[in-house]
């Protein structure tokens, strides 16, 4: 059946999290537009979510969708589900974030003109937001603005623009790096993509910083063999903030800090 939007999420052990990540589309204020949205849950743990299927309403439908291994990583997890979608147009989300209550409408409106939409990302722990950031120009997200900000940008866009996601760490901030290469993207100002920082959230991890620096220089070779020269850039000046988060991840003082909360300090 066809659908206006996709909304792709890879889980992997998302059990405390994911109820959270659907409601946050559930519960969208769809006040003027009335679109038909699939939820893809890309199951990369082997773990069974079939209870949040009873949480369809009738305008949203939610799908299952399972990787053929264990850890296959959020990468493979996207592509399969892009395999398997059915809306003209396709967000992303990870299993433990969150869309603002407007996200949805406000990005279906633009982006049915350009194509291609992102909204700023805020960074949120404990239900407190401790951090925002966007494009340097408000209005445009430009290929600067990869090293510029720590964090990942979600676009929304037209399933005929969606490029294919690589398997390693970062995967989606390459991505990223490829359409802004190309253009910059238009940045809707109206909702937001809430990322929510955990005590065992990804970057808390053990070897997080070494495995993210070998993907960032993969990226950076990769990107100087296909001339994509901008793309290198970016991938080195991110190097650069990575160890910025290895000396965070060793200040014996920095308690109850989170990495977000240090970096606007330094």
């Amino acid at each position: 059946m066809f659908m206006d939007i996709s909304i792709i999420i890879p889980v992997y052990q998302a059990k405390d999290t994911i109820k959270n990540t659907i409601n946050s589309i559930l519960k969208q204020n769809l006040k003027y537009i009335n679109p038909k949205i699939e939820i893809i849950l890309s199951v990369d743990d082997q773990k069974d979510y079939k209870k949040y299927l009873k949480s369809e309403k009738k305008n949203i439908k939610i799908r299952i969708i399972k990787t053929k291994k264990n850890g296959s990583g959020p990468g493979y997890a996207r592509n399969e589900a892009i395999k398997n979608c059915k809306g003209r147009y396709v967000g992303f989300l990870d299993a433990d974030d969150e869309y603002s209550d407007n996200y949805i409408q406000e990005m279906y409106k633009v982006v049915k003109k350009k194509q291609i939409v992102i909204a700023p990302t805020h960074i949120f722990k404990d239900n407190k937001r401790i951090g925002v950031y966007s494009g340097k120009n408000k209005n445009f997200l430009r290929i600067d603005d990869v090293s510029n900000n720590p964090c990942s940008f979600h676009p929304f866009l037209n399933i005929k623009k969606i490029k294919k996601f690589e398997l390693k760490p970062s995967q989606d901030i390459y991505n990223l790096s490829n359409f802004l290469n190309e253009n910059s993207i238009t940045i809707v100002n109206k909702a937001y993509y809430k990322l929510n920082i955990r005590d065992n959230s990804y970057t808390a991890v053990k070897h997080f910083s070494h495995n993210v620096n070998l993907a960032y220089k993969f990226y950076q070779i990769k990107s100087i063999k296909d001339k994509k020269y901008k793309i290198a850039k970016q991938f080195a000046k991110r190097r650069i903030i990575n160890k910025k988060y290895s000396k965070w991840k060793n200040i014996s003082t920095n308690k109850g800090k989170h990495y977000y909360e240090f970096i606007k300090h330094k």
